[in-house]
Order: structure tokens, then C-alpha cells, then sequence
């Protein structure tokens, strides 16, 4: 199964280089895709001196909207699968096998990372937004999802080019988790372990928040 690894990244610097190394252990320069989504320090001079493919936004579009770009070329390009990460470090790519050995072996369209969060390992809020949203989105797709905030996933691409994704930020996530409800997807689930590094989240909680209530009722309403 061919493979390709989409990483968004705004304003990344800090941890790109590391994420990169580490991801290159388990992939080939040519099937990792960086999307630099208008960032204003060197994140994009940092990826390009490590030779994988590099997409930039000229502005900042959001995080939604990285994630289509990545997808759109995977689609074009042929590959099978799409294995999606963050750029701040909170992913390990050690489980990159794990997530392939699983779809393989359970004919998946969707691979979810579950985190196992508590209040001893994540701070109070953020443990709160993900079991509230996770429980908004297991309604909306019509089966439990223990982590709907996780961005690190594995997913199908001949599955993933039926989807009209409309989300622009965060909101694009738990779209296209329940849209693959409300499809029939067959989802299965991943243990990753929690890396929390301490970085402050540029989730807007207010706007976001919106964004996303907007989304799931849009989405109801499809069912």
C-alpha cells in the first residue's frame, strides 16, 4: 500500500526539523508532503534543506484548508492512503507502521489515533473540549469516537476523494469523521500515546467553538 504523509504547519520552526527527522525513518523523502499554510518564520526554508515535497499557502488559510491541499495531491498522485500529522511534536511516528498494519489487516478506510487523556497527563480544558466534542461527534456519525480532536490518521484515498469536504480550521476533522459515519465507513482505532510538550494551542476556543457547532448541524441535517 502506498503511502503518503500530509503534515499542515503554520509558523512550525520549533519542531518541524525534529518531526521531519523522525518521520523519515519510517517513509521516503518523496511520499512525505509538508503543507506550509502561510507561515511567517522558516518553516518553509527548514523543510525544503530536507528534500521532501513542500506545498505553500501565501497566506495563512487554516488548518482545513492545508489538509485538502495535502489531499488533493495524494488524489493526483495516486496514492492509496493518506496518514495525517501535526507539526508541533505531539505525534509519534513510531506508530506509523501500526496505523498501516491495521488498515491492511482490517480492510479500514478510516485509522484513528486515540489518545488516552486524563487531567494528569493534558491540562483541565483541553481534556474537557475533546470528551464534550468527541461525544457531539459519535451522535452526529452514529458511532462512538473516544478522540475526534487527534489529527494523526490514516485514511483511505479511494474513500476519501467521495467526500465534498466544505470545513476551512479545525472544524475539517470531525467533518470528515462524520461524513465516514454517516457513510458506512469502516472505522478502527489506533492507541497513540499522549506527548504533551506544553505548547499553547491556536485553537480560538469562541470562534472555533462556532465553526464547529455550525458543522455538526449542518451535518445532522444530511442524515
Amino acid at each position: 500500500m502506498k503511502v503518503g504523509i500530509v503534515i499542515p504547519a503554520y509558523n512550525a520552526e520549533r519542531t518541524i526539523k525534529n518531526v521531519l527527522l523522525q518521520v523519515l525513518k519510517f517513509a521516503a523523502p518523496d511520499n512525505v508532503f509538508v503543507i506550509d499554510d502561510g507561515s511567517s518564520d522558516r518553516t518553509y526554508e527548514i523543510v525544503k534543506k530536507l528534500n521532501v515535497n513542500v506545498i505553500r499557502h501565501q497566506k495563512n488559510l487554516g488548518k482545513g484548508e492545508a489538509l485538502k491541499s495535502g489531499f488533493n495531491e495524494l488524489i493526483n498522485l495516486k496514492f492509496d492512503a493518506v496518514l495525517t500529522m501535526d507539526s508541533d511534536g505531539q505525534h509519534s511516528p513510531e506508530k506509523i507502521p501500526e496505523f498501516i498494519n491495521i488498515m491492511e489487516n482490517c480492510q479500514s478506510d478510516l485509522v484513528l489515533g486515540v489518545r488516552s487523556l486524563n487531567f494528569s497527563n493534558m491540562p483541565f480544558d483541553r481534556v474537557l473540549s475533546n470528551k464534550i466534542s468527541s461525544f457531539i461527534v459519535s451522535l452526529a456519525c452514529g458511532r462512538a469516537i473516544k478522540d475526534s480532536q487527534c489529527g494523526f490518521r490514516l485514511i483511505r484515498i479511494e474513500k476519501l476523494g467521495d467526500l465534498i469536504l466544505t470545513g476551512k480550521r479545525y472544524e475539517l476533522e470531525s467533518e470528515l469523521i462524520i461524513l465516514a459515519g454517516i457513510k458506512g465507513w469502516n472505522i478502527d482505532f489506533c492507541s497513540i500515546p499522549v506527548i504533551y510538550n506544553g505548547s499553547g494551542s491556536s485553537i480560538n476556543r469562541t470562534v472555533d467553538t462556532l465553526r464547529f457547532c455550525k458543522m455538526v448541524v449542518k451535518m445532522v441535517g444530511k442524515r
